[in-house]
């Protein structure tokens, strides 16, 4: 297959994201989503998920949940921005996200996300890619983290945080064997 070092370079012009995020083609962001979640199903992690995509006129939204064993519920909150409209072939980058990680019916574990415009000043972090890291049995705050434009994780990399969350904590979850049921919610919190 010819590439086109010219367009290349003017894809990546189009970008403020790091290298890791810089924008893709949608039919292959979507088939990387789906080759990363079939394969954490083998591995027996992961569940179901009811991630739906859905357009508007200059991006697209995802939203949906991640059933994980444990009663783990991984919430995604995603959009892309629209960078050039060509059907499956549409360039795409995130403009936004939160992945929002808890124990079902109990309270949250971690979240990622960079939907807080005034957090930078707030907290006196670089940039408002951050994670709040919380005490899983009372739900309470323990710490944000700045994680920097440079080290948002992809989806992939959560659950593979929230894999390994689950092995250190396994024997003091409720249900460690069971997948929790994943429905869509309006709430920004998961508890």
């Amino acid at each position: 297959m010819f590439v086109d070092a010219t367009k290349l370079r003017q894809e990546k012009a189009l970008s403020q994201n790091p290298p890791q995020h810089r924008p893709n083609r949608l039919k292959s962001y979507l088939e990387t989503h789906e080759t990363v979640l079939a394969q954490l199903r083998r591995d027996g992690f992961v569940g179901e998920d009811n991630i739906s995509l859905s357009a508007g006129s200059e991006q697209l939204l995802m939203f949906g949940e991640i059933a994980c064993l444990g009663g783990i519920v991984i919430r995604v909150e995603k959009a892309l921005r629209i960078l050039e409209r060509n059907g499956s072939r549409s360039l795409v980058e995130t403009d936004w996200y939160a992945y929002n990680v808890s124990v079902r019916n109990v309270a949250n574990i971690f979240r990622y996300d960079n939907q807080d415009v005034d957090f930078t000043f707030r907290e006196g972090h670089q940039d408002r890619h951050h994670k709040y890291v919380f005490d899983w049995t009372t739900g309470d705050e323990q710490e944000v983290q700045w994680v920097g434009a440079d080290n948002w994780p992809k989806l992939n990399q959560v659950i593979e945080e929230a894999l390994d969350w689950y092995w250190e904590n396994r024997n003091k979850l409720p249900e460690p064997d069971k997948y929790p049921a994943i429905n869509l919610r309006n709430n920004k919190q998961e508890a």
